[in-house]
């Protein structure tokens, strides 16, 4: 769900939820749209925003990423990446701990973000998914 740029990435633990979506498939055939319609519309900017607010600030005066818009994200089936606006690349080096950061602990602010949002996205996949199941069930 969420990748860094290096060989680290950080993924939400789907192991749960994939036999669902395999039963879901068969369930009804606007599921994966659907799941992809959350994902794009309310999951990624969720965990963008969730990430911003533990992005680092140097003592530099200067624009820094906590305060604008540094992430985008790029979306494919049942997953998007979050990344840095190429204006922003230099905020991977604290959380990787490389570069200027090298020897100092990462911060890890990605996968801190990315694990604060993660159970809202969740329930907001598994509401959508319900609807659209009573919606092709004919329920209420």
């Amino acid at each position: 769900m969420c990748a860094n740029w290096r060989q680290t990435a950080w993924e939400m633990d789907t192991s749960e939820i994939d036999t669902l979506f395999t039963n879901l498939q068969r369930t009804s055939s606007t599921v994966e749209k659907t799941i992809n319609d959350v994902l794009k519309k309310s999951g990624s900017s969720r965990v963008m925003a969730s990430i911003q607010p533990n992005i680092p600030v140097s003592m530099r005066q200067k624009k820094h990423a906590r305060t604008s818009k540094p992430l985008t994200a790029v979306h494919s089936h049942f997953q998007f990446k979050v990344r840095p606006k190429r204006k922003f690349e230099y905020i991977k080096y604290p959380d990787l701990a490389i570069g200027r950061s090298q020897h100092r602990e990462p911060a890890m602010f990605m996968k801190k973000g990315l694990d604060e949002v993660t159970p809202e996205v969740v329930n907001d996949i598994i509401q959508a998914v319900i609807t659209d199941i009573q919606n092709a069930l004919g329920g209420d």
